[in-house]
């Protein structure tokens, strides 16, 4: 049988929802399908948690705004070639990345602080 539009947006809203049981569903469906609905279902469900999976980390705050994620990206991109793809890393490197484009403190902020929490910061940053 078929599946039907109800059961797609069951499919399609279950990486979102926080609603275990409406997870639990979609996986009831999932399992039900065969052949191409199988397909269309595993895909449905694979964009659902996809969306649920994609990276926030460039969601720190910037001043009295959220940073973008392109302009975290460039961010970031600037202090990869500042510091030789992380491999100088030293007082001057990280001075002269923030001083020509100042956004280098967000991604540096969650690499530092991120350190913190797991005791792994880069030795010169100690």
């Amino acid at each position: 049988m078929p599946m039907t539009d109800d059961q797609r947006a069951i499919l399609a809203e279950a990486g979102t929802t926080p609603d275990q049981t409406k997870r639990r569903r979609a996986l009831a469906i999932y399992l039900s399908c065969t052949g191409d609905d199988q397909n269309e279902a595993r895909a449905l469900l694979a964009r659902g948690y996809s969306l649920a999976l994609q990276p926030s980390f460039h969601l720190v705050p910037c001043g009295d705004k959220m940073a973008s994620e392109i302009d975290f990206a460039e961010a970031y991109e600037h202090l990869v070639r500042a510091t030789n793809s992380f491999e100088t890393i030293t007082r001057d490197t990280l001075v002269a990345a923030v001083s020509t484009r100042p956004s280098c403190l967000v991604p540096l902020r969650m690499i530092y602080f991120r350190g913190v929490r797991s005791r792994k910061t880069v030795p010169a940053w100690r």
